[in-house]
């Protein structure tokens, strides 16, 4: 006989030993007690197939499920929206119920972030798009920073395994950082020039100009001129990590 159970939410758990590695609860409707098997074994192995383990182990609370006599379980990988007749048939199904009216809008947990996710990538992206001042003044207005993203950002990739890179790279985009440029608005008593080319030391002569302190492959006259490259983007990046110096304390005016 199936249990409807109370609460719509089911909760699954991960292991290694006795150790526990991975617990979460999903929002997924009202349903029978094999429902919830079938959603905590997924949530189990989706998490489980990630980790770097040689044996999984799947534990499920009803013995049917996992009875030899009664069930036989084989995985195979099937292809979508290739004809194969069983595969439109399920796709039919689907649809088809997708169409059903219920009483309450309710989503999973993962989708409601989903959504979240996707609304404040909209908000920004429109709100750097439309506003100056969101953008800033003196911003690299690389395409890259269009798409906000808090876990895929380009900068995260390729300098968030160290601190020092990220804030070279941040000093850089905003142009806030230990540059002779910075030093005339804020600090004016203190050296400004590059000491090997006698000139104001700021991010374009830094990053576009022939400094003899750096390497580039490059000459451009402008950051405008700059932004219009190929790929600017890994052009930057490639700066800063052939320029380990470019934009540290270290570097500044002395």
């Amino acid at each position: 006989m199936a249990h409807r159970f109370p609460s719509p939410c089911r909760t699954g758990a991960a292991y290694r030993g006795a150790r526990l590695i991975f617990k979460c609860g999903i929002a997924c409707g009202r349903g029978t007690s094999y429902d919830a098997e079938m959603i905590d074994g997924g949530t189990g192995i989706a998490f489980a197939t990630k980790q770097s383990c040689e044996t999984i182990h799947v534990v499920a609370a009803l013995k049917t499920l996992l009875d030899p006599g009664m069930n036989s379980w084989f995985f195979h990988w099937c292809p979508s929206h290739e004809g194969i007749e069983w595969n439109e048939a399920v796709d039919g199904d689907a649809k088809e119920a997708a169409q059903l009216s219920i009483e309450h809008d309710e989503c999973s947990l993962a989708h409601a972030r989903h959504l979240l996710a996707v609304q404040l990538r909209a908000d920004g992206r429109d709100e750097y798009r439309s506003s100056p001042a969101y953008r800033g003044q003196n911003f690299l207005r690389m395409k890259e920073f269009e798409s906000p993203s808090h876990i895929n950002s380009p900068a995260l990739k390729a300098f968030g395994l160290s601190i020092s890179a990220m804030a070279r790279f941040c000093r850089a985009v905003l142009n806030h950082g230990p540059l002779g440029s910075f030093r005339r608005r804020f600090f004016p008593n203190e050296l400004t020039e590059c000491p090997d080319c006698g000139v104001l030391q700021d991010r374009a002569h830094v990053l576009l100009k022939q400094c003899k302190r750096y390497r580039r492959w490059w000459n451009c006259r402008g950051e405008f001129e700059f932004l219009q490259r190929v790929s600017p983007y890994h052009d930057f990046n490639s700066f800063l990590t052939a320029n380990g110096g470019a934009f540290t304390f270290g570097d500044a005016p002395s």
